[in-house]
């Protein structure tokens, strides 16, 4: 009975050793502050130079400006990005409601996971998608006949630097033939921005700012 009540006590304390580890792993790449705990309500602001969205045109923008707030663990919320100085084959593009040149998203949500390493170096990525509904921005006048055309979906980018607590960082967008370089996170499906029903892919790096020190824990 001794070597039983032994056995049984060994599988138990393994079963939670594994609960554990499970858990640990399902957590994945994390926002910290300073302390170590969720850095919920810390916001950021970013700035890029030239960008290139390429999908039904191909949509130059010579600089974007975004700014939002981290509101869990693993997530961003409120993020908006305006791109300005967007053309295609020397025509101003533009957004529905916004100035000529510019395009500006829908209110975007976020949330980190884990990506493949021959996507990212680092290994973790930050996918932003609309707050509601599935239109991540509109473009027009610099499409053929000037409709209107709908992206959506969303996109993934890879996030730097990692394990580091700093006020500053970057999100990378990378695309090859009108293709996103992260097309989804580990264990998930492709995750990617579609232009009328077409792959579309944006190339440009975000220089973020926060209000306060933060570590992307992996």
């Amino acid at each position: 009975m001794r070597s039983i009540r032994i056995i049984g006590a060994l599988v138990a304390v393994l079963a939670v050793s594994a609960l554990a580890s499970a858990a640990a792993y399902a957590a994945g790449p994390e926002f910290l502050n300073s302390k170590g705990e969720a850095a919920k309500g810390v916001t950021f602001k970013a700035t890029s130079g030239t960008g290139k969205l390429e999908g039904t045109v191909t949509i130059i923008c010579s600089a974007d400006t975004a700014e939002g707030e981290i509101t869990g663990a693993k997530t961003v919320a409120k993020v908006v990005v305006t791109y300005t100085g967007c053309e295609s084959s020397g025509k101003k593009c533009k957004s529905s409601g916004a100035a000529s040149g510019e395009i500006k998203t829908s209110s975007l949500k976020g949330e980190l996971g884990e990506v493949e390493k021959s996507e990212a170096e680092s290994e973790v990525g930050e996918d932003l998608a609309p707050e509601s509904g599935t239109t991540f921005t509109t473009v027009e006048s610099c499409t053929p006949l000037g409709i209107k055309v709908s992206v959506t979906g969303s996109i993934i980018g890879e996030v730097l630097p990692i394990e580091k607590l700093a006020t500053e960082g970057e999100l990378v967008y990378k695309e090859s033939s009108k293709k996103q370089q992260i097309k989804k996170f580990k264990g998930g499906s492709e995750d990617t921005l579609k232009a009328a029903g077409a792959s579309s892919g944006l190339e440009t790096t975000d220089k973020v700012k926060f209000s306060e020190a933060i570590e992307v824990d992996k």
